[in-house]
């Protein structure tokens, strides 16, 4: 029997050569993944943006648009998370006063996709899907899509996140966190946690003069209750938040169909509603 992660995958492939016609899905390098990017894409897009957003995701350092010896690029899969955070959010691109995001608002500066956070004392650098700023106000997005149903390794953590001055860059909870992680006393299974760690680290070392968000946004079926590994990341999700909740970066977590019911509600730009339809089209399903 497939995994849940590649039955979830298999739909959204089926839904883009779908979208684009069998003449181009004929040509997807391995099958599985668009030609041009402009393919995985919502079809409600204006050219500027796509060329102004696909720049940014170029210059962002998770090589999303770098293609591999088979000419894959990881952002042409329908099941990206970047391209799925890019259809969701890039839309926004030039309406950013009007966003809200988990309840946040008061953005005005340009957002950016794959926005990079470089960490201080050697920690390399944070790589946030989305990041939005505004007066006195920093938000990070994190975007997961089929990362969630699969289980991760214990993840290794190098020398410079085991020093003290790495440490002082969190408060008492992620740095409580981080330690438990490190020594490996907690190992979620399906949740993330040290990307989500490196975010924290990323924007306190970056924005140390704002008040700091970090939205973790997740892709869930239609019937996640019924689908063990999305229950299993439901609650280790759960607990992390408990454990930060008075934190002074603070951790929001949405999922995606929560995140689109709160765009329906909102008095937004005109292109809204039938964006809002788009995405709910292309990645609302069960399995």
């Amino acid at each position: 029997m497939p995994s849940p992660s590649n039955v979830v995958k298999d739909q959204l492939v089926d839904r883009v050569k779908a979208a684009v016609g069998a003449d181009v899905a004929a040509h997807f390098p391995g099958g599985s993944h668009t030609r041009r990017f402009a393919d995985n894409l919502l079809a409600s897009f204006p050219a500027w943006q796509v060329d102004e957003l696909k720049g940014q995701l170029a210059a962002g350092g998770g090589s999303e648009l770098t293609p591999s010896e088979n000419d894959k690029r990881r952002a042409h899969a329908p099941y990206s998370s970047a391209a799925l955070a890019f259809n969701a959010f890039g839309r926004w691109l030039g309406d950013e006063p009007q966003l809200s995001v988990a309840g946040l608002a008061g953005f005005s500066d340009r957002l950016r996709v794959e926005g990079k956070a470089k960490i201080l004392h050697g920690g390399g650098t944070a790589n946030l899907d989305v990041l939005l700023t505004g007066p006195g106000l920093t938000v990070g997005v994190e975007s997961k899509l089929t990362e969630t149903l699969n289980e991760h390794d214990p993840f290794p953590w190098a020398t410079a996140y085991k020093t003290p001055e790495m440490r002082e860059l969190l408060d008492e909870q992620w740095a409580a966190v981080l330690d438990a992680s490190i020594s490996e006393v907690r190992q979620p299974k399906h949740l993330g946690l040290e990307q989500i760690i490196k975010h924290v680290l990323g924007l306190a070392s970056q924005h140390s003069a704002s008040t700091r968000r970090l939205v973790y946004v997740y892709w869930e079926p239609l019937n996640a209750e019924a689908v063990d590994v999305v229950v299993k990341h439901r609650s280790e999700l759960a607990e992390l938040r408990r454990r930060v909740a008075e934190a002074s970066t603070a951790l929001h977590a949405v999922s995606y169909a929560e995140l689109l019911d709160e765009w329906a509600g909102l008095d937004g730009p005109g292109w809204l509603p039938d964006h809002v339809d788009r995405l709910r089209a292309r990645y609302e399903f069960a399995i």
